[in-house]
């Protein structure tokens, strides 16, 4: 019994001697333009290869500004860099009415973070976000 408590005691000490405080990153200075800028990517995706898309994108004065574009393919991508903060919107739906799918993915920096699909006649999918 004396073995057992023993032994219990010691994992016990050993278990709150070993924990460490995790150090965390110190966050980045407030006039580092590389923490505020963000590369964003849209990525279209339409089974029946004819779609429209509708967008936010860096226009004249590198200001988001809405685009409105036709495509007959079956995918498309558009990429850029903008500041943190800004509202990003990517719409899109099947150029004749049909219940083929279409997907909108949203990705900030290569990471997806946002996605939408629809599949009904009529119907687009929209991803609207600010980061």
């Amino acid at each position: 019994m004396k073995k057992l408590l023993a032994y219990l005691l010691l994992i016990t000490a050993a278990t709150f001697t070993s924990c460490r405080k995790e150090e965390l990153p110190a966050p980045a200075p407030a006039g580092n333009t590389q923490a505020e800028v963000m590369h964003v990517e849209y990525k279209v995706r339409a089974v029946s290869g004819k779609f429209s898309v509708e967008y936010l994108a860096p226009g004249i004065d590198n200001k988001l500004e809405l685009k409105k574009e036709n495509y007959d393919r079956n995918e498309i991508s558009f990429a850029f860099d903008c500041a943190r903060g800004q509202q990003l919107s990517v719409k899109a739906f099947n150029a004749a009415p049909s219940s083929e799918e279409v997907v909108v993915e949203l990705y900030i920096n290569n990471v997806l973070v946002k996605f939408a699909s629809a599949n009904a006649p009529g119907a687009s999918a929209l991803v609207e976000a600010t980061y």
